[in-house]
């Protein structure tokens, strides 16, 4: 199923979380790598700590920013556990 309106703008529009004040709202979000670089970019993480919160190595993550893997539903499940996301943000790939 692809879900190609679900923008991490509308998924958190309900909360009241400043995250699009940086200078990384507006990074395009179409296609898993370029949501998943979105989201570390705008939350400040390094891949370091984006691979730990999401239970990977970090060649994983480098991975998924350049579309070569996908994650699997668990590591998808931490994300968006441990981002207050739901997990419809990723709807093209679960």
């Amino acid at each position: 199923m692809i879900n190609i309106n679900a923008t991490l703008s509308k998924v958190l529009e309900n909360k009241e979380i400043p995250l699009f004040e940086s200078a990384y709202g507006n990074l395009p979000e179409n296609t898993f790598p370029e949501k998943i670089y979105k989201l570390r970019m705008v939350n400040g993480f390094s891949r370091v700590k984006f691979a730990a919160l999401s239970d990977v190595h970090v060649s994983t993550i480098q991975g998924w920013e350049k579309g070569t893997k996908i994650p699997t539903k668990t590591s998808l499940h931490k994300i968006c556990s441990a981002l207050g996301l739901p997990i419809s943000y990723f709807a093209e790939i679960t």
